[in-house]
This record gives C-alpha cells, sequence and structure tokens, in this order.
C-alpha cells in the first residue's frame, strides 16, 4: 500500500528537548519523522504498565534501560520492573504504538504523530468515525489497498491502531502456539500488558482505539545468528547454525500441526506436510545424547500425533512409547509433559483396541496425580472419571 504524500500541518510543539526520541543513524526520511515525535520511550523515563494475563489486575512501574532503536512496527525496549512479580534480572518490553509505527509512517512519506492530531483523533472516535473504520477494515481485508491512498489524516490514525492491534494478536497468538518452546528455544512470554495513551484525557469509548497493547519477554543476551563468525569460535560454527536449523524446522512442524487441529482439518496433503516437517526434524536432531534432549523428545510426539491422523498407528504407538521412556528418565515421572506423554499413548491404544493397555495407563495416570494433587484436584478427579470410563 503506499500513502500519497498528506501534511499533519503544524508539527512544533514546547516538549522539553530531553523527551524527543534521537534520530541516530537513521535514513534521512525516518530521522525526519522521528525528530517530531513525542516519545516517553528513551533511557530513564518509566512507564506505569498495567498487566494482563497471568497477572490480571495487577501495575507495575517499568524503568526503561534501553531502547532498540530505530523503531518499526513495533517499539522495542529492555525495562526493570519496579514491583516483584516473580520476574528476576531486566525484560523485553515490546509495545505496539501506532504513534511509532514507523514503517507504515514512512510509506505516507511525511506523517510524524502530533499531540494536535492526537487531540483531533480522539474526537473523531467520539463521533463513530473510528469504529465505523474499524468495522470496514474487519469485513475487507483489502480495505487499505482499495482506498487508503484517499483517507485523511484521522482515518489513518484509525487504520494504525487497528494494524498495531492485529500485530499484538498474532505476535501472542505465536507466543501461544509454541509455549513448549519457551524458555528454551525462543524466549519466554511473561505477560501481557495495556499502556494507557495519556496525551489526552481519557474516556472509556476512547480507550479502546488509543491503549496501547505489549508483551513482556524474557530477555536473552547474545548475538545475531548473522555475526556468530565474529563472537563464537570457528569450531562451533556449524553446531551452532545446526541447532538454529532444527529449532526452525521444530517451529514449522508444531504450528503446522496445531493449524490443522484447530481447523480439524483432514486434508491428505496437509498431513503428509506434517508428517514430512516432523520427520525432517527429527532426522536433523539424530545424533549422540540428542535422543534426550527436551526439544527431540516434543518432536517425537508432535509426529506421532501427525502418525494418528494419517492412521499409521503402529508407528504413532512406537514414537510415543519412545519418547514417554526418555521423558520418565529425563524429566521424570511426574513431570507434566511426561503425563502428556501418557495420554497420547492412551488415546493410540484406544485407537487399536488395546483396552487392558488404556487402563493400566490411567491408573498410573491418576495414582501420580493423587500423589502430587491430592484426591480433592480437579486434574485427579478428571483422571478418576476417566478411569471409571474405561471400566
Amino acid at each position: 500500500m503506499s500513502f500519497r504524500k498528506r501534511r499533519y500541518g503544524d508539527t512544533t510543539h514546547t516538549a522539553q528537548p530531553e523527551l524527543l526520541t534521537k534520530p541516530v543513524d537513521l535514513p534521512v526520511d525516518i530521522a525526519c519523522i522521528s525528530e517530531h515525535l513525542l516519545s516517553p520511550y528513551v533511557v530513564g523515563n518509566t512507564i506505569e504498565l498495567q498487566l494482563k494475563t497471568p497477572y490480571d489486575g495487577q501495575t507495575t512501574d517499568a524503568r526503561i534501560i534501553k531502547v532498540f532503536e530505530p523503531f518499526t512496527l513495533s517499539s522495542t525496549m529492555v525495562v526493570r520492573l519496579a514491583s516483584s512479580l516473580a520476574l528476576e534480572g531486566d525484560v523485553i518490553l515490546k509495545l505496539f504504538d501506532r504513534r511509532f509505527a514507523t514503517t507504515i509512517r514512512e510509506e505516507r512519506e511525511d506523517c510524524p504523530w502530533t499531540e494536535d492530531i492526537e487531540k483531533e483523533y480522539h474526537q473523531f472516535i467520539l463521533d463513530g468515525g473510528a469504529s465505523k473504520l474499524f468495522t470496514e477494515l474487519k469485513a475487507n481485508s483489502e480495505l487499505a489497498d482499495q482506498e487508503g491512498d484517499d483517507w485523511n489524516d484521522l482515518q489513518f490514525e484509525a487504520y494504525l491502531h487497528h494494524l498495531v492491534l492485529g500485530l499484538y494478536e498474532t505476535e501472542v497468538e505465536v507466543y501461544s502456539t509454541l509455549k513448549e518452546l519457551q524458555g528454551n528455544d525462543i524466549p519466554r512470554l511473561f505477560a501481557c500488558v495495556t499502556v494507557p495513551n495519556s496525551t489526552c484525557e481519557q474516556t472509556a469509548p476512547i480507550s479502546q482505539y488509543v491503549d496501547i497493547r505489549g508483551i513482556l519477554l524474557q530477555y536473552i543476551v547474545g548475538v545475531s545468528l548473522s555475526d556468530t563468525a565474529m563472537h563464537a569460535p570457528m569450531e562451533c560454527w556449524q553446531s551452532i547454525c545446526e541447532d538454529a536449523i532444527q529449532i526452525v524446522h521444530l517451529i514449522e512442524s508444531i504450528s503446522l500441526a496445531k493449524r490443522r487441529a484447530a481447523n480439524g482439518s483432514g486434508e491428505f496433503w496437509c498431513l503428509e506436510e506434517a508428517k514430512n516437517l516432523g520427520e525432517k526434524a527429527i532426522n536433523g536432531m539424530e545424533k549422540p545424547g540428542m535422543d534426550r534432549d527436551r526439544r527431540m523428545m516434543v518432536a517425537m510426539v508432535d509426529l506421532a500425533v501427525t502418525y494418528c491422523d494419517l492412521r499409521l498407528m503402529p508407528e504413532a504407538e512406537a514414537l510415543v512409547s519412545r519418547a514417554l521412556h526418555l521423558m520418565e528418565e529425563t524429566l521424570g515421572k511426574d513431570n507434566p509433559q511426561t503425563t502428556s506423554a501418557m495420554l497420547d499413548l492412551s488415546v493410540i491404544y484406544q485407537s487399536q483396541n488395546k483396552l487392558d493397555a488404556v487402563k493400566d495407563l490411567a491408573e498410573t495416570v491418576l495414582a501420580r496425580r493423587e500423589r502430587i494433587f491430592g484426591k480433592e484436584h480437579p486434574d485427579t478427579v478428571g483422571a478418576l472419571e476417566n478411569l471409571r470410563s474405561i471400566i
């Protein structure tokens, strides 16, 4: 989508110089945008965060330690949280703030955000303009390409907010899909957050179109794969690259399997693709010692699920049985992933009418949950009901 050049008008303001985002080493067109932006995202500033899942209702102050510039579709920084949230050390704060969505504003050539345009945008919201455009955007995903060049400045602000909100929701969905990889192969998602847009006085009808959504992520200190040669010994390069490739294959396999499950899809080509990706991921990890790697176990169980969908039950049983044995030895018998693998194996047994084996697994799961949680815990009650249904 390309936007015609359109000026906001007067971009002057009386802000203190230290509050301005400093355009360091930016291309000229981006730098000219940044010099107009009254940005709170500078080192030393503090942002109040309203925490969502899993810290519903809590608030905390986040002091900015480092900012990653230039901003693109989101504003990313390292912050230090003030309150105790069982989070150690610094964390990444990624905010989807339309005011600093530099990549899209650059397409419009001259579109700096100002406090004046924000006030007009708030009135546009109250007049129903933002709600109307959001409804149209949801009904027609190509509306921006079709009509974007003719939008006025206020419609453009509403579009930007809709866009970054969609990016936020997509990112949260991706981390949720890859939950079992968090903290090991990808950063852990600690919490979703909201930052109220305090530029103007807030009211409920306005908030949903201006409040800033974001996520708190695990901060992993390191270098990019492209810079490996400058920071790691040559003898480590191949293993580092192989690990990265294995993670990519694992992500592809898990994502495809979960998309298929969500869609209830049974298309043979989709299942074959998932099978090929899963086998490729496992083959890439077949090396001494890797059979006890958690990633290998996760890949084995995911591939077994695909085998089940393809009605390759003996292959599925063998793979899950192997993964379960490794999980019990490596992760422990009471680990949630071990229990999950047992339930997967129970389903495979049941599909092959191996009812004695199903009963044995159900009794084992019940005994472990009684020992860990007690008899009254919902997980224990569920295991008991499952066993009764088998008997």
